[in-house]
């Protein structure tokens, strides 16, 4: 299978880089330094490029560096040239700045508490997005560029909250299907929506549905139907995938199941298909009085949870570090099965130190399954050695230092 491939990273005024062009190789890129000095950060830029959103930021303003602060309006830019496996290229670009508030035509938000310069701490965020030039609607077209991220916050996937297994699962969908993407952003909205009508009626001391919330809550069910049936099929795909990777990486077969625990009732009458608008309208409807109460949506795709079970052990609860780490790593892999087989190329893979807690032997199992020749991975490590020589004897090797990368 051919493969997406970036040919060219540039960076201004993105986290700890105030300016970088960098130039990963066609295969395997080793990125070393210590910790702190702009590893992650490079890899991070790469998924916003890729997703329209950060994995590790509670919001977009976090990225802007510190050094945009000297600019008349601060701003951050990630660019990249990307080539696909049929040798179509494009030039993606995503600008993130801080408008003044109360400029005209833009609204005025609440002020935001922001650690850093004060130059930083106003504004309105504002994203623009490009691809050869042309302004998109959204910073994630689905083919331009696809990513799988394994880095700490991946690695601890399954010990960690449901928000952050859901964005996983997310973050393959909007790589992959434009609808999901429009969809997302539609029910994300209108449970916001619903939320805010809840608490206006709690206020009232009312506890009957207005007009307005019965029509959005119509096009929740809508909108949250399609996002429930496509993650159904993806994870049965995920499951096959990740259950073949992880084989390979412990050596051993075994019972290992990608289990989707849904809010709404999926599982049909009798083995049958469910009609998934009907099962998340009798949802919302039996979770009313809890919903009235709390003034939230406690049902839905917004709160279903994705876990892993080694025979009867849910291994983000019972399972050792190392057990967690693989299947999370495994998982990861599954992803990148899953968005090569959906956009017929794949996806660059993105390894942010993730061996570090793994014994040799399964360092090794994971890298030999990553390296496949065509893919372009790129792997960061705060101690090379953890990388096997006839790894580093055939990758591009970097230093990066204090927002730098330098050749090794």
């Amino acid at each position: 299978m051919s493969a997406i491939r970036v040919t060219k990273l540039s960076l201004t005024h993105f986290r700890n880089y105030a300016a970088q062009d960098f130039q990963p190789a066609d295969g395997v890129t080793v990125l070393a330094g210590d910790n702190g000095q702009g590893k992650t950060n490079l890899l991070e830029s790469l998924f916003i490029l890729a997703t329209g959103h950060s994995h590790r930021a509670d919001t977009d303003r976090e990225v802007i560096g510190w050094s945009a602060a000297r600019e008349p309006i601060p701003y951050s830019r990630i660019a990249a040239d990307v080539t696909a496996g049929d040798g179509r290229e494009r030039v993606l670009e995503l600008v993130m700045q801080l408008a003044p508030r109360g400029q005209a035509g833009e609204p005025t938000a609440v002020a935001e508490r922001t650690i850093g310069p004060s130059g930083l701490r106003g504004g309105t965020l504002q994203k623009g997005y490009k691809v050869n030039g042309v302004r998109q609607r959204s910073a994630s077209s689905v083919g331009d560029l696809a990513v799988v991220l394994a880095g700490p916050e991946e690695v601890d996937l399954f010990a960690g909250p449901p928000a952050d297994r859901r964005r996983a699962i997310d973050s393959t969908a909007l790589q992959t299907d434009a609808e999901y993407a429009r969809e997302l952003r539609r029910y994300e909205r209108l449970v916001t929506q619903r939320n805010a009508a809840l608490r206006d009626a709690r206020e009232r001391g009312s506890t009957q549905r207005t007009e307005d919330m019965r029509l959005w809550e119509q096009e929740l069910i809508r909108a949250g139907a399609l996002l429930l049936g496509h993650r159904i099929t993806m994870i049965d795909v995920l499951q096959k995938e990740m259950l073949a990777a992880h084989t390979e990486f412990t050596g051993r077969t075994g019972h290992l199941a990608l289990e989707y625990r849904s809010t709404v009732d999926i599982a049909g009458n009798g083995g049958a298909s469910p009609d998934l608008q009907q099962s998340l309208a009798d949802a919302l409807e039996g979770a009313w009085g809890r919903d009235s109460a709390t003034a939230t949506t406690s049902v839905g795709p917004h709160r279903d949870d994705l876990r892993v079970v080694s025979g009867d052990v849910d291994l983000g609860v019972y399972g050792s570090r190392g057990q967690q780490r693989t299947a999370a790593l495994a998982l990861v892999i599954a992803q990148s099965a899953y968005i090569g087989q959906q956009l017929g190329d794949e996806p660059v893979i993105l390894l942010d130190d993730p061996l570090s807690e793994l014994d040799a032997d399964r360092r090794e199992r994971v890298l030999r399954h990553c390296l496949t020749p065509g893919r372009q991975v790129l792997i960061t490590t705060a101690d090379v050695e953890l990388i096997p020589a006839e790894v580093r004897s055939h990758a591009a090797m970097y230093t990066v230092k204090n927002g730098r990368i330098e050749a090794a």
